[in-house]
């Protein structure tokens, strides 16, 4: 009760130290705190300055410039409305006016406010105007028909308050399934941070360890490679009044080693241009190229802030971008685009706009690339992904969720439009499963204790493993996505491996069953017909699939990382596995193959496998126990030859210095032999 009189008496004398301020007092305090970006104040300041002076129309247009900068929509409509009819001493307030009840979510009202103001408005830029109004008076119309079609199949999640704070909290990067790197304003400087999920709690979230120190006033907004070994990130001078890093920024990257992550490096000149801003980095890679998807104000683009990209070729060990593209009208419009996020599986881009037909300020919108920097028309992704407020960063993260931010209300979690939260999203899977047996050639039983593998395919004929089951009755089931294509694969050892392929694009059709037939290798030795074996008595073991240059396994987590696969019709012609059936079946045959090394993930673009590809072919064999790949250079006639190459590697670089040699015959690794 005490408290409670005491901070009334606060109040009431606070109120009256107001009243006894003069206009001229509240106009100067109003200034002093605008430009210390304390906005709130401002507003409340340079509005009372107005209702002491209300002749002085410029304070109660400083105040809605101010609510409006905090995203308190519905006051900087109040204050715009009273000067709305007003142009020639002020910026379009009846267009702001209008446009803070759209972000309000006053959709009808708006509408109604948007045809009043064109109509009356005789400025000189009038068809501009014109054509900017038309497109917020069809997104307001847009926002209607979408609420009234609302479906709840998106469930949504505001992360708690160890993730989002009272600040800014944006920039999703989903590391694995539970962890998650993000941007935050929370101690007035931006910076990074991540947090870890257990379940559905997230912990209270920390600055990365290991992680370079980096002495910029703001950096953030990054973008893990889909390596994982480089991280591109974004330092900034300034901030705008939302915490976003919109202003004299610069991308940078950091390489992860087995020390930690490296000092930071500044990209080429051609990325960071003097005198503009680059940020919000995306990094995709897609055919043999690394793309750098950023945002900039740069000479060029369309208008506002523009979606550029520049490209290098993944086997170059410098960071050599080349000069950046603009994306084009398609994607980019007179307004601003941000927020880039490449889906290579759809070949889509996500962005965000604020310069189209729009139900909010930034909405999502998602365009697909049909060719060399050709794109379709993009297209609103609609409710509940976006609302009458901003909405951005969209990230998936798997085939149905993802995140991405936004600054509207929320249930009763969050009742302002003040700050970015950061949001998980999922969307429902529908049922689909393949299922069948895996059947014995020879005898044609069916088989126990066999490996079922899941593959998606692409439509360049790359596939990606999603799972690996052992199957000790010999039958299988996986669930399934629509609109995929899917490869089945039996394996086992001393057996050839066999599967199917299969497409769900058509919906009506929920299981998609069939028997898999493997046949038994057979390795025989022309001097005594006897079968090969292994010094362990184990059949030979060819491998079913071959791994591409970015192959990944689990990280240390445990989450797949990037486990892509090509089939042997596909190959690269530097990446092989697998003994070829000639060396399998046949004349007896005696090679030697070097090596390198095993590893728990493979790719072949990274520097310290680009020196053996001048002396032979890479090779993997996938060792399913240990969940390693072994890395050889194939193949060699004699020992000797592959001494001395391995002898060339070793004083070359200490990469190799632990690389052996292995004889194989007919196929058949002799581990005796290994040097």
């Amino acid at each position: 009760m005490r408290s409670l009189l005491i901070l009334i008496f606060c109040l009431g004398m606070t109120t009256v130290h107001a009243q006894k301020m003069s206009w001229r007092k509240h106009a100067k305090l109003a200034e002093k705190q605008f430009e210390k970006n304390n906005f709130q104040d401002a507003a409340i300041n340079f509005e009372a300055a107005w209702q002491k002076k209300p002749k002085k129309t410029e304070y109660l247009y400083q105040a809605a410039e101010c609510y409006s900068k905090i995203k308190n929509y519905r006051k900087a409509a109040e204050c715009y409305k009273p000067i709305k009819e007003e142009n020639e001493d002020f910026m379009l307030p009846g267009l702001k006016h209008c446009r803070m009840l759209k972000m309000d979510g006053q959709y009808d009202e708006a509408s109604r406010a948007f045809v009043y103001f064109i109509n009356s408005y005789e400025g000189a830029d009038k068809d501009i105007v014109t054509e900017i109004v038309q497109d917020e008076i069809r997104g307001c119309e847009l926002a209607m028909v979408m609420l009234e079609k609302e479906s709840n199949q998106v469930t949504f999640n505001h992360l708690s308050s160890n993730v989002n704070s009272k600040a800014a909290d944006f920039a999703p990067v989903p590391f694995s399934d539970d962890i998650l790197y993000y941007t935050s304003n929370m101690v007035g400087a931006t910076k990074m941070y991540f947090s870890q999920r257990n379940g559905e709690v997230w912990s209270r979230s920390r600055v990365p360890k290991n992680f370079p120190d980096i002495f910029a006033s703001h950096y953030g907004n990054g973008t893990f490679a889909p390596d994982n070994k480089s991280f591109y990130y974004t330092q900034c001078d300034q901030i705008d009044a939302t915490g976003r890093m919109v202003y004299g920024c610069e991308i940078f990257v950091t390489h992860r080693d087995e020390s930690g992550w490296s000092a930071p490096k500044k990209l080429n000149n051609g990325i960071n241009k003097t005198g503009t801003t680059a940020t919000q980095p995306f990094v995709v890679h897609k055919d043999d190229k690394e793309f750098l998807y950023f945002v900039s104000d740069r000479i060029g683009g369309q208008g506002g802030t523009d979606i550029w990209f520049s490209t290098r070729d993944l086997s170059s060990e410098k960071l050599d971008f080349g000069r950046p593209r603009n994306c084009g009208k398609q994607i980019n419009s007179i307004a601003d685009e941000l927020t880039p996020y490449f889906d290579l599986d759809e070949n889509t881009m996500y962005f965000s706009s604020n310069g189209r037909v729009n139900i909010g300020g930034f909405d999502i919108l998602k365009s697909k690339n049909t060719g060399d920097n050709e794109w379709t028309k993009p297209k609103n992704i609609g409710l509940p992904f976006n609302s009458n407020a901003d909405d951005y960063y969209y990230r998936k993260h798997s085939i149905n969720g993802g995140y991405f931010v936004s600054n509207r209300k929320f249930e009763l979690e969050k009742s302002t439009y003040d700050n970015d939260d950061i949001y998980s999203f999922s969307t429902p899977v529908e049922t689909m499963i393949a299922t069948g047996r895996v059947i014995d050639k020879k005898t044609s039983k069916q088989m126990k204790n066999v490996w079922v593998a899941l593959y998606e395919v692409s439509i360049g004929g790359s596939v990606r493993l999603l799972e690996n089951k052992a199957s000790e009755n010999g039958t299988y089931e996986f669930g399934l996505l629509p609109g995929k294509n899917y490869r089945v694969e039996a394996h086992r050892d001393n057996y050839e491996p066999n599967g199917w392929e299969f497409s769900t694009k058509e919906k009506m059709q929920k299981v998609f069953e069939k028997n898999i037939t493997i046949g038994e290798v057979r390795l025989v030795d022309n001097v005594s017909g006897s079968r090969i074996r292994n010094i362990d008595g184990k059949y030979n073991n060819p491998q079913p699939t071959i791994f591409d240059e970015s192959a990944g396994y689990e990280n240390n987590s445990g989450s797949m990382i990037s486990s892509k696969l090509v089939p042997n019709s596909n190959v690269d012609k530097n990446v092989s596995t697998s003994p070829t059936r000639t060396d399998i079946v046949g004349e007896f045959n005696v090679v030697y193959k070097i090596q390198l090394m095993a590893v728990s993930s493979f790719n072949a673009n990274e520097t310290r496998f680009q020196m053996p590809k001048n002396f032979g072919r890479l090779e993997t064999e996938y060792l399913k126990d240990k969940k390693l790949i072994r890395v050889l250079l194939s193949k060699f006639s004699t020992e000797e030859e592959a001494k001395q190459i391995l002898n060339k590697m070793k004083s070359t670089s200490r990469d190799y210095n632990s690389a052996l040699i292995v004889r194989y015959e007919n196929g058949v690794r002799i581990d005796p032999w290994a040097k």
